[in-house]
């Protein structure tokens, strides 16, 4: 299987540099695992964050309702458990 990769090239500070690499280090890695590991860490979480359903609590309420109410069965599903009682009886 063949995987293409991009560069990405940044201009940092001597001192981010050598704490980046001091962290890595300590982490058994080398900078760009390092470096790659902790920004998709972070792009993991922003994305979380952003799919995450946030409600206010009347909406928490209705929702709360809605998942608690008697549901009656459609028109489609009476007619599929009808078919298939008739199904069962036949054999």
């Amino acid at each position: 299987m063949t995987t293409s990769q991009t560069r990405i090239n940044m201009r940092i500070s001597t001192e981010a540099l050598d704490q980046i690499r001091d962290a890595a280090r300590l982490q058994g890695q080398d900078v760009t695992a390092f470096v790659l590991g902790a920004a998709m860490a972070n792009a993991r979480q922003v994305l979380l964050e952003d799919r995450v359903l946030t409600m206010t609590p009347a909406e928490v309420l209705q929702l709360e309702r809605a998942l608690d109410a008697d549901a009656a069965p459609s028109k489609r599903l009476r007619e599929a458990v009808r078919r298939h009682g008739a199904a069962v009886r036949s054999e």
